[in-house]
């Protein structure tokens, strides 16, 4: 299995679990299902890693899951213009205040530093 950044991340936290626990574990593979297995000793069990989020519930989920794919479609439609527009690739993060209007003028503000010439 190619080496996502999901899977890299559900590491990162079963690792922090490990420690927060005062466990040494030892992951023995990476799998879709469970996510790992896991070895302590003599023992062996297979953990699954689930994101879990809190607050009000809309529809079917939680409004903060809601409001991240959005913000997750939104930031890709902005790489895409970005790229379309410039030819060039763009990695996109946000931090801080993700809100529909304050994405607005990135593209044109992206656009404006002129990156491709100080790669030229």
């Amino acid at each position: 299995m190619a080496y996502s950044v999901k899977k890299s991340r559900e590491r990162f936290w079963v690792e922090e679990a490990a420690k927060l626990l005062g466990r040494e574990w030892k992951l023995a593979e990476d799998r879709e299902s469970p996510d790992f297995i896991v070895t302590e000793d003599t023992k062996r069990f297979g953990l699954e890693v689930s994101d879990i989020f809190t607050g009000p519930k809309i529809g079917a989920g939680s409004a903060t899951k809601h409001a991240e794919a959005r913000n997750q479609r939104a930031i890709k439609c902005l790489q895409r213009e970005y790229e379309a527009h410039t030819n060039i690739p763009l990695q996109v993060k946000f931090v801080g205040d993700q809100r529909a209007q304050n994405m607005a003028a990135v593209v044109r503000a992206l656009i404006a530093e002129d990156f491709g010439s100080v790669m030229s």
